[in-house]
């Protein structure tokens, strides 16, 4: 086994520091042991004459003799091993790092993914709900117009085994009108239903509302005249700013309720009128089962 001198040669214990623990040593250990007496376990780095360097654990002691005379007296422990397992240590939580920020981005990610879920359920959510009101609408608008249409089969069939052949002529014109609102209101339909569907914003223009009413006006007269209501309009040609589809529909809902609470030989009154910057439309039966109002903007 080798000696100190062999490993270290002579020199004084500072000179076998490396250059960065050297300075430390002398600016800050020396001060501290002069004033102290002692230090204990400062880690540094010993450099071996072949310049390879040996981490050790020094403590220092000042003893005085009763003569005045004193000396260093240093203690130095091979700390090679625990710098092994400090730096495995330092690796070890590097990687338990990375894996705590790569596992807090995979559960920000299925966040992400969970929020996305919820939205396409909420959103399929509404498009049931959509359809489901879009079907009772549909019932609810088109049974008036084809109990209507059945009506004038009826009438056809009766007034074919008559000859009633003028009154046919008639008949088949105001079917023929009749067919034509349909149409129009099959239509309104399927563009209210593609603003429920798809979640689309109203489309607001500006329209003569006493059109709309004239049109669906036309198309509750035969239904009315066959439960012997008379239908009375004083649609006057109001331009307002709103979505067409939804004020027809509106009256629509309104005018089928009206003729259908009105007592027989009543009346369905429809009204439109304006009241500053507002516009109002009244559907009612004469039975007084109902007198709704609707307001709309005239700007």
């Amino acid at each position: 086994m080798a000696s100190s001198e062999e490993v270290w040669g002579k020199k004084r214990l500072p000179q076998s520091f490396s250059t960065g623990f050297r300075i430390f040593f002398e600016n800050q250990v020396y001060p501290l042991l002069h004033l102290q007496g002692s230090f204990r376990e400062i880690s540094g780095d010993l450099v071996r004459p072949d310049g390879s360097k040996v981490p050790v654990l020094i403590n220092g002691l000042l003893v005085k003799h009763d003569d005045g005379t004193s000396f260093f007296h240093f203690s130095l422990f091979d700390i090679s091993q625990r710098r092994m397992y400090e730096a495995e240590l330092l690796a070890a939580t590097r990687r338990a790092e990375q894996l705590s920020a790569t596992l807090e981005e995979k559960n920000k990610e299925l966040s992400k993914q969970q929020e996305l879920i919820l939205e396409q359920k909420r959103s399929l959510e509404q498009l049931v709900s959509a359809k489901n009101r879009f079907f009772g609408i549909i019932a609810h608008d088109l049974r008036s117009p084809l109990s209507q249409l059945s009506a004038f089969v009826q009438l056809i069939e009766i007034y074919m085994r008559k000859e009633r052949f003028s009154d046919i002529q008639d008949l088949c014109d105001e079917m023929n009108r009749s067919l034509s609102n349909t149409l129009k209101l099959t239509d309104n339909l399927l563009t209210w239903s593609q603003l429920l569907t798809e979640n689309l914003k109203p489309v607001m223009t500006r329209f003569d509302v006493g059109e709309i009413v004239d049109e669906i006006a036309a198309l509750y007269q035969g239904i009315a005249r066959g439960k012997g209501v008379k239908l009375t309009k004083y649609a006057k040609h109001i331009h307002v700013y709103a979505d067409a589809a939804q004020v027809a529909f509106i009256v629509r809902n309104l005018l089928d309720n009206a003729i259908k609470f009105a007592p027989g030989g009543g009346d369905g009154i429809i009204d439109i009128g304006t009241r500053g910057a507002r516009v109002w439309l009244s559907v009612a039966g004469s039975g007084g089962a109902c007198s709704p109002v609707f307001g709309g903007s005239s700007r």
